[in-house]
């Protein structure tokens, strides 16, 4: 999707520098994953809809692949790719409508906001956030909506699941 960050693994041995040719994509970050043998580079999509090349050469070794960045809008739309329909939402190959008869989850009182934490926060700078964030191969559904829970069960799915659902 434009603008999103998402991770590339490369692997190759930890003392070769991978040749990363990735025109309209911005390089976040990188780091060496010595468990997985791979150098992971994290990008940041380009802002504008197209198909675009990433190439990447170690040595001798060169992989291309052309990665499809499309908008939320894009997305949206019905569309055929390898065989399927896409987005995945019933009914396919269909615009989307909503069925939804009423709301599924109560609003419960939230806390007072913290203006001091608030403040420090939105202090730091994008680097700083940056490094808040946890390795993309954790899961990062863990306690979302922990304050409300699920429709049914409320929030002892939390207890029961070890904090995932």
């Amino acid at each position: 999707m434009t603008g999103r960050i998402f991770r590339l693994p490369v692997q190759a041995a930890a003392d070769v520098s991978p040749d990363l040719r990735a025109d309209g994509f911005e390089v976040v970050d990188r780091r060496w994953a010595a468990r997985d043998e791979a150098h992971f580079y994290y990008l940041r999509s380009p802002k504008q809809p197209g198909d675009y090349d990433i190439s990447v050469g170690a040595g001798k070794t060169e992989s291309k692949v052309t990665v499809q960045v499309r908008s939320l809008g894009n997305l949206r739309q019905p569309f055929e790719y390898n065989g399927a329909w896409w987005p995945r939402r019933w009914p396919l190959g269909k615009s989307w409508h909503s069925t939804k008869g009423r709301q599924t989850l109560q609003e419960t009182p939230v806390s007072a906001v913290n203006e001091k934490t608030l403040d420090w926060w939105t202090s730091q700078d994008d680097v700083t956030l940056w490094r808040q964030l946890p390795p993309a191969e954790f899961a990062r559904a863990h306690y979302v909506n922990v304050h409300q829970g699920c429709p049914h069960c409320g929030t002892a799915i939390f207890a029961r699941n070890g904090g995932f659902y």
